[in-house]
């Protein structure tokens, strides 16, 4: 039998926390158009910075997708990816701010 390990059921479960608030904290307008310039789409896009507990990898690859194929700008976020590494700490990074949400 394939047992999960702690850590990774952690790990799953905190990138599906991440996914669901950010997923929450979209704009459900999808039907209306905007044929507005970049600069004036630019303004109206709340702005989220998203802290990585590690280095880019697979697991987080929809993040970086939706980053590459504009889907984050479609629903009115600025998303900004801080990777993370061992001498980054997320926790500190977001209750001073800098961090919106954190992996």
């Amino acid at each position: 039998m394939n047992r999960i390990k702690r850590r990774q059921f952690i790990r799953y479960t905190s990138v599906g926390i991440a996914t669901s608030i950010l997923a929450s904290c979209s704009n459900n307008n999808s039907n209306t158009t905007d044929t507005s310039s970049n600069s004036e789409l630019s303004q109206k896009l709340d702005k989220i910075t998203f802290g990585t507990d590690w280095y880019a990898e697979a697991e987080y690859g929809g993040f970086y997708q939706a980053l590459a194929t504009d889907i984050y700008q479609k629903y009115g976020l600025d998303v900004t990816i801080r990777q993370g590494s061992p001498s980054v700490n997320n926790s500190q990074l977001l209750m001073s701010g800098i961090l919106d949400f954190a992996i």
